[in-house]
């Protein structure tokens, strides 16, 4: 197990993002068409997904990342990841694709041109697919606004406590509107607690973990789908 400790995920300011419109709960993972049809048509007119210079730099700097960290290539888990992405997303996220990577190391976020990555390490510490949704939440909102162009691994002590929170507002919004239990993310966040490398990433994800229980969403409910996530996300 690689042993190296970093933050959920790199900071960028979102506090005031909208989301998308209210779905039913949660997408088929065998059925592309279950998304919404917004979402599939969403890329083509989003201008950060389809402005060429912004795709051109998110494809450079994921070739770089997956030099470092191998893709995935089950194909069963790529499409079960990128329809919970899509379905989260909505009609203004300009995402294109959803890749994971084998990294055991624990990440998420998003480079120009809509590309959102989640590492196999992050996917493990899951228990259901409202927790994914949310994290995917989080890196479509990131997508939409300010991509990383950094790779993630940088220390926790750089990242920014008032943006990540933000961030995480804005995946719960998504995910409760896609109908998923936002709630389900607050497990993550003590996952991610225990595995904090230095009392500030423990602090922060503390007071992250705090913010996320005052948020409506977190006391809106909807579904879990554990069972599902299980037996789709094959890791």
């Amino acid at each position: 197990m690689n042993r190296r400790r970093i933050p959920l995920l790199l900071a960028l300011g979102a506090a005031s993002l909208r989301c998308g419109s209210a779905k039913p709960a949660g997408p088929s993972p065998t059925d592309a068409s279950a998304a919404p049809s917004s979402t599939r048509a969403s890329a083509a007119r989003t201008p950060a997904a389809s402005d060429p210079a912004a795709l051109a730099e998110g494809k450079e700097l994921a070739a770089r990342l997956f030099g470092r960290d191998p893709l995935v290539t089950d194909n069963r888990l790529l499409r079960y990841v990128a329809l919970v992405g899509r379905t989260c997303a909505g009609e203004r996220a300009g995402v294109r694709r959803f890749p994971v990577t084998q990294s055991t190391v624990p990440y998420a976020t998003a480079f120009p041109g809509g590309i959102v990555v989640i590492s196999r390490g992050l996917l493990l510490l899951m228990r259901s697919e409202a927790e994914l949704a949310v994290v995917l939440s989080r890196e479509t909102c990131r997508a939409e606004t300010d991509p990383a162009r950094e790779f993630p691994g940088l220390a926790a002590e750089t990242a920014d406590l008032g943006r990540e929170t933000a961030l995480d507002a804005c995946g719960a919004r998504r995910a409760s509107q896609a109908g998923y239990d936002a709630a389900a993310f607050l497990r993550l966040l003590d996952m991610l607690q225990d595995r904090a490398a230095s009392v500030r990433e423990k602090s922060d994800l503390q007071s992250r973990a705090a913010a996320f229980r005052a948020l409506p969403e977190a006391a809106a409910g909807g579904k879990l789908l554990a069972e599902r996530f299980r037996s789709s996300a094959i890791l």
